[in-house]
């Protein structure tokens, strides 16, 4: 059968690299389900994702592969720097997931055992961590009490 679709391909880049059990597989697909929910992700190509949810899932997943050799470049087309911006909005995505109206469903469904609880698994970095190294702006913040619009 032919696998269509970054979740497909996803899969096929774990199988051909040799990276990939069913955990860190499932860490992937929870990456891939989040980002259908965010506008943000509609501009990169189903490719470029699987491979980014590949990377993401090996530095969060562990598993008996955890670097981007040769083999992952080969077989994806991608270098770890084209994907690095993505782990790290999958990461922020990850992240939010529990709180955001559109993926609490998501965060839910893999908290539970039978997907190995990876909506549970720490964060990579924390948005803080990445909003003080620039990397991500910082949240604005919140309207002060008593604060009128005009």
């Amino acid at each position: 059968t032919q696998s269509t679709g970054s979740s497909g391909i996803n899969a096929e880049y774990g199988v051909s690299t040799q990276s990939t059990g069913m955990r860190q597989l499932t860490i992937g697909r929870y990456a891939l389900e989040l980002s259908l929910q965010e506008y943000g992700y509609v501009t990169k190509r189903p490719s470029q994702l699987a491979a980014a949810a590949l990377l993401f899932s090996m530095r969060k997943g562990g598993g008996e592969k955890q670097e981007w050799d040769t083999t992952c470049q080969h077989y994806t087309g991608y270098t770890e720097a084209e994907l690095e911006e993505l782990v790290l909005l999958f990461d922020v995505s990850s992240q939010i997931a529990q709180s955001d109206a559109h993926c609490k469903n998501i965060f839910k469904k893999y908290s539970h055992a039978v997907f190995f609880k990876v909506a549970q698994l720490p964060p990579l970095k924390t948005i803080a961590a990445l909003e003080a190294e620039g990397i991500i702006p910082p949240a604005p913040e919140e309207k002060k009490k008593g604060s009128t619009e005009v």
